[in-house]
């Protein structure tokens, strides 16, 4: 008896073991986040060809519909991490789920605590349009808009697509995001 509970709890305790992705900033200074079980990191470059910042596509699996993007905005810039610039930065970004660039000022950035030093402010936005329709992959009913100090060395966007605000796959991007953090 004591065996099989020592080979489950075994079973259990790898099963639930997440994996670490890097986030390659330059060879010397990789980002590390940690990944649950069920979702994976895209190696492939994401985004239009024009952008120039280094970004990442972290998605569940399965049927799931969440995914979490991270960019590299700047790094070896401390004068670019306090928190005033941080949110006017967060604001700039939200555009896309604004209606007008005048709702902007209205945004109230909050602010979210990392595994590792850092800042992190961010702003939820939802489309208004699905709610109440049928999920479809890869159509997002929320979004989550993050700017993160890291350090002092490193500036980085997250966005957090994902149906509801709620929900396990909400709860684990965010754990994704937290656990941002620099190589050492």
């Amino acid at each position: 008896m004591r065996t099989k509970l020592l080979l489950i709890c075994t079973l259990c305790l790898l099963a639930s073991v997440a994996r670490t992705a890097e986030l390659q900033v330059d060879p010397d200074a990789p980002i590390h986040v940690t990944l649950p079980a069920g979702w994976s990191k895209n190696d492939e470059p994401y985004g239009p060809p024009v952008v120039r910042f280094h970004t990442i596509r972290i998605f569940a699996g399965g049927n799931r519909n969440a995914e979490v993007l991270i960019s590299v905005l700047d790094k070896d810039r401390s004068d670019r991490v306090d928190e005033k610039r941080l949110k006017e930065v967060l604001k700039a970004d939200c555009l896309p789920y604004v209606t007008s660039a005048r709702e902007l000022n209205g945004i109230k950035p909050k602010s979210l605590p990392l595994a590792a030093s850092g800042t992190a402010y961010y702003a939820k936005f939802t489309d208004s349009k699905l709610i109440g329709k049928p999920t479809r992959k890869d159509v997002f009913k929320t979004a989550t808009v993050m700017i993160i100090a890291l350090g002092s060395k490193y500036v980085l966007k997250a966005t957090i697509l994902c149906d509801e605000f709620d929900g396990v796959d909400y709860r684990e991007a965010m754990a994704i995001v937290t656990s941002l953090s620099e190589k050492r």
